[in-house]
């Protein structure tokens, strides 16, 4: 098994956003046979990539990702975009509202004032 951490990892997510679409292409290609879930945000990227070919690979490779780490696809996208997607019902629900609470006067108050001028 791999270390989800090794920096080869990084490095092919790192060459998701490079200038070439044959390096992205690749990448996406490396990622859906060797990648863990903490690069599906890159692959989820390239799906709006602009080289239709390299589109086309970053799905078949969360394709390929989800199979292999047995996971469905929808919930590693999700997860990947929403990092904190596990604790909103809890943290976010008791949190938000203490921020929102304290700054919530000011902001409300200079938010609402600036649009209408």
């Amino acid at each position: 098994m791999r270390d989800p951490r090794d920096p080869r990892d990084r490095k092919l997510a790192e060459l998701t956003g490079d200038a070439n679409w044959r390096v992205r292409d690749a990448a996406a290609w490396a990622l859906g046979r060797v990648g863990e879930a903490d690069q599906v945000a890159a692959l989820a990227a390239l799906l709006a990539d602009p080289e239709g070919k390299v589109a086309s690979r970053a799905d078949g490779a969360l394709d390929e990702l989800s199979a292999r780490l047995d996971r469905p696809r929808e919930e590693l996208i999700a997860e990947a975009l929403n990092p904190q997607n596990e604790e909103p019902g809890d943290g976010d629900a008791e949190a938000a509202p203490e921020p929102a609470t304290s700054q919530e006067p000011e902001a409300t108050g200079s938010a609402a004032t600036a649009p209408e001028q």
